[in-house]
């Protein structure tokens, strides 16, 4: 694909988020705002406010650590009480496949170099995901795994968009996410809508949807 072309179906691309954007206008369910300070609490790395379902009443942070000291990242989340609470440590841990319906902020201290904070490092970042997920998938990513790519502009910061939905017609169980990165002030936040229940679970039927409307409300403060 040659360089016009490619500007031109980037163009379509935001040109048809924003009437998406538009489009959304009254929440899929009651909402509150939620202000998340980044860094320590007076938000020294900067400060995100996002409306989400107000069912989600629980909300903490912790550090991730590795397998290295250097290795560790800072975790935010917010999630209704009644679902499993868990807090990732060290290098590898079980996730469960049920029960577990949270949105999730993770950004490291430092990543060795400067992140440039302009557009380009957000669309850098999503071709390199795109490689990536041909890697995992062998060539061919299913259509009915990986729903949408998209790099969208909120509140004029780019995001780049996946949204996946993996059935395990074993155990009769899904998982949906919806992940978010952008760049803030040299870090790399990553945002992450994230659900695993059973199949039949009506909630599963519109949780990513719902999941990009709350996305498309956020507001960061650097």
């Amino acid at each position: 694909m040659n360089k016009g072309c490619f500007f031109f179906v980037l163009l379509a691309t935001l040109s048809c988020n924003q009437q998406a954007n538009q489009a959304y206008k009254a929440p899929p369910e009651r909402i509150k705002d939620v202000t998340i300070n980044l860094g320590d609490s007076s938000g020294s790395q900067g400060k995100i406010t996002i409306s989400l379902p107000a069912r989600y009443d629980t909300i903490f942070n912790w550090v991730n650590h590795s397998d290295c000291t250097s290795c560790f990242d800072f975790r935010y989340r917010v999630q209704p009480k009644n679902r499993t609470l868990l807090k990732e440590d060290g290098f590898f841990w079980k996730i469960p496949q049920d029960s577990i319906e949270r949105f999730t902020i993770v950004h490291s201290d430092s990543y060795g170099v400067k992140i440039k904070t302009d557009s380009s490092s957000v669309f850098s970042f999503h071709n390199s995901e795109q490689e990536d997920n041909l890697v995992r998938f062998r060539g061919r990513v299913p259509a009915d795994v990986l729903l949408s790519d998209t790099v969208e502009k909120i509140n004029n910061k780019f995001f780049s968009i996946f949204a996946y939905s993996e059935h395990d017609s074993l155990n009769q169980h899904i998982a949906q996410r919806l992940e978010a990165v952008t760049i803030t002030k040299s870090l790399l936040l990553r945002l992450t809508f994230e659900l695993r229940t059973a199949r039949e679970a009506p909630i599963s039927k519109d949780f990513l949807s719902h999941s990009r409307y709350y996305l498309r409300t956020i507001k960061l403060s650097e």
